[in-house]
């Protein structure tokens, strides 16, 4: 079963579905009637909008990933050390940060983490 979902955004995602492939989405501004409900105390002023596919009478885990908005906040986010894997598709590197293992594809800015 195929349905649209919208979430409240503040910064820039992908959003990954359950089998961990990056998905189709658009990020459109809230309406002003949304952002006026009383009571409403979001700072998001825009709504990620994707297609997530539904079993019946089930469910499905979707991914959402922060994009860096450019190489700064790359690289700010790589302080310890960093272990540099390339081949002809992409480089990545490896890294370790309080129990975390974090996974950056260096050609499109996406950062994959894992818990130990």
């Amino acid at each position: 079963m195929s349905h649209h979902f919208r979430a409240p955004v503040t910064k820039s995602y992908i959003v990954r579905d359950p089998l961990g492939n990056t998905i189709r989405t658009e990020v459109v501004p809230i309406s002003n009637v949304t952002r006026n409900i009383p009571g409403r105390n979001s700072t998001a002023t825009h709504q990620l909008l994707f297609e997530i596919n539904l079993p019946p009478l089930g469910f499905a885990t979707y991914w959402f990933e922060t994009k860096a908005k450019n190489e700064l906040d790359y690289l700010e986010n790589m302080k310890s050390e960093v272990k540099i894997t390339e081949n002809e598709a992409c480089t990545l590197q490896n890294q370790v940060k309080r129990n975390h293992l974090y996974v950056w594809n260096c050609d499109s800015f996406i950062q994959i983490e894992y818990s130990r």
